[in-house]
């Protein structure tokens, strides 16, 4: 779906219902002052291209989720203002270097350099980034590009909407379940081989599992589901993180995971049996 936006008819109207975007391979907007494109929609990352109408122009542009865009609407470029200033601050304050090592520079990249005044985080010219990477999948996001004014204020903002693809399933991870019985009570730890998403858990005990005719997958599956459209409370089933302990059972129990990320889940499901 393609959408320009004039900043004063988003203050005007609901952009909430006029964002929206299909999961396709490739999304596109032109309009008098710049074209952007979206390309390579996969479920974690994709390929953007900013051209301006005027190559002499400063512009700036960046992603976020529909969500944030439509709370950021009316002072997109106050926000990124101010947040240009504090970035100044900090860099010119006297901060010691954190030590990191510098990774080498992909073929064609340019060394990063330090910004020293508002313009160096501005572009000029055609913006390419082929691997814009870091998203959820399943999710819908604003590639948003403007001119800022002589106050740095955004009058009006070119918008490019997209969705991610659904998640894929990451083979390579496992979820590990470690009982520790040295402690009192005894606990239950639930950890996947690489933290990269948000740990989906749950238990049922083993004898209303074989009342409900199911399996420990069947039965995840089902709460998930539920707990995705709000059916249920993720927030009973998901530590916020990559690791959870919990009690042991008193009585034989079975349990379920799985790494998931937005709407999708992203490992297979990894079952383990307590018994007594």
């Amino acid at each position: 779906m393609k959408k320009h936006f004039n900043l004063l008819l988003i203050l005007g109207v609901s952009v909430l219902g006029a964002l929206t975007a299909g999961c396709n391979s490739r999304q596109n907007v032109k309009d008098a002052d710049f074209s952007i494109t979206v390309s390579n929609i996969q479920d974690r990352q994709v390929s953007i291209t900013v051209e301006p109408a005027y190559a002499d122009k400063y512009y700036y542009w960046d992603v976020l989720t529909y969500e944030r865009f439509a709370e950021l609407k009316d002072t997109i470029g106050e926000y990124y203002y101010h947040q240009w200033e504090f970035d100044l601050r900090y860099i010119y304050q006297g901060y010691p270097d954190d030590g990191d090592d510098e990774e080498p520079l992909e073929p064609g990249e340019e060394p990063w350099e330090e910004p020293e005044k508002i313009e160096d985080f501005l572009y000029k010219g055609t913006s390419r980034e082929p691997e814009w990477d870091a998203l959820a999948p399943e999710t819908e996001y604003v590639v948003f590009a403007y001119y800022p004014d002589e106050n740095y204020h955004a009058n009006n903002i070119s918008v490019c909407t997209f969705k991610t693809a659904e998640g894929k399933i990451m083979d390579n991870v496992k979820i590990f379940f470690n009982p520790n019985k040295i402690k009192s009570p005894d606990k239950l730890s639930i950890s996947p081989s690489l933290a990269v998403d948000y740990l989906f858990y749950c238990s049922c005990p083993s004898a209303e599992l074989q009342r409900l005719n199911t399996s420990i997958e069947r039965y995840a599956e089902d709460l998930f589901a539920k707990c995705i459209s709000g059916e249920a409370n993720m927030d009973d089933h998901c530590p916020g993180s990559c690791m959870v302990t919990v009690d042991y059972p008193a009585e034989p129990t079975e349990w379920c995971a799985c790494l998931f990320v937005g709407k999708s889940r992203t490992t297979n499901w990894f079952s383990y049996h307590t018994p007594q």
